[in-house]
């Protein structure tokens, strides 16, 4: 597992992510379980997490044309420090919950 160090949003959609996308979303369509249960099997997953007050209207567009699926966490809003470790321990309990059965 890899915690990138902070980027501006122009530059992190720009790498060359592989993988499942995924951007964390309070008012997200689908769970965060439910989408990796649907992507599975992966060998990469990228979060992205906003700033405190969120995306933008235009940054949030720009997200979902480069690929990001808008997934929640939980119900309620974050903060950034918290939405990253909580998306980082579900992803690891799911993957090694199902790559063990």
């Amino acid at each position: 597992m890899e915690i990138a160090d902070p980027l501006t949003l122009a530059e992190f959609l720009a790498e060359n992510r592989r993988g499942l996308r995924l951007a964390g979303f309070p008012g997200g369509s689908q769970g965060i379980l439910e989408t990796l249960e649907s992507a599975w099997p992966f060998e990469e997953v990228t979060f992205l997490v906003g700033p405190e007050g969120g995306l933008t209207d235009e940054e949030t567009r720009l997200v979902a044309e480069a690929g990001f699926a808008a997934v929640r966490l939980v119900a309620t809003i974050l903060r950034i420090e918290t939405a990253a470790a909580a998306f980082a321990a579900v992803c690891a309990a799911f993957i090694t919950e199902t790559a063990h059965t």
